[in-house]
């Protein structure tokens, strides 16, 4: 009986020490006593690494401007080509998108297109069902860095922008909270106000 009431108030003595305010644990301690704390408050399979999934990276401006085909500066327009210019080729039509003395981006429809040397395109006057496109085009082709715009989203909000940069297909645009976006460039528009090139 005697050593039964010992070993239960030792116990008890265990367990207030274990439970002592963290101020009073903390009073004269040593890093000894702190992981003998640590071993006697915490289980081992608590301690246990866990391996966090690893995020995507965000897209990089060069990997953004190399999915509108690349900058469009530096480039001299050929004679009589520009983009939204209907021409035609051996054997179909198209508008160009983009323009230079070595070849000329021509968009077949709003999914495909072809790459062009000058001389194998006529500027043409194309058929009805290239004229929205043509349309988009040359608005796209007077955009120029540093102009103020707006940009289409998901769900048809208009969003506004600075063209920090022109590619051949779209434009990288500086948003006001500085976020830089890839947009193509059927969802670009100037801003009411702002001066076309």
């Amino acid at each position: 009986m005697t050593r039964s009431i010992a070993s239960a108030r030792a116990k008890r003595c265990t367990c207030q020490a274990l439970h002592r305010p963290q101020s009073e644990a903390r009073h004269g301690t040593t890093p000894e006593k702190l992981a003998a704390l640590a071993e006697a408050y915490y289980p081992e399979d608590v301690t246990k690494k866990v391996n966090l999934p690893i995020l995507p990276k965000k897209p990089s401006i060069d990997a953004a401007r190399e999915r509108l085909g690349g900058t469009a500066q530096g480039h001299a327009l050929p004679p009589g080509l520009a983009p939204g210019v209907v021409v035609r080729f051996e054997d179909g039509e198209g508008v160009v998108i983009f323009a230079s003395i070595v070849e000329v981006h021509v968009l077949l429809d709003p999914s495909r297109m072809r790459r062009f040397p000058p001389s194998e395109l006529a500027v043409h006057e194309g058929t009805h069902e290239l004229a929205e496109l043509a349309t988009d085009a040359k608005i796209f082709g007077m955009l120029h860095d540093g102009q103020a715009i707006r940009y289409a989203v998901d769900g048809g909000t208009m969003v506004d922008g600075i063209v920090a940069e022109k590619c051949r297909w779209g434009a990288l645009v500086q948003r006001a909270d500085a976020t830089v976006v890839a947009v193509g460039f059927r969802k670009l528009w100037p801003r009411a106000g702002a001066e076309l090139a």
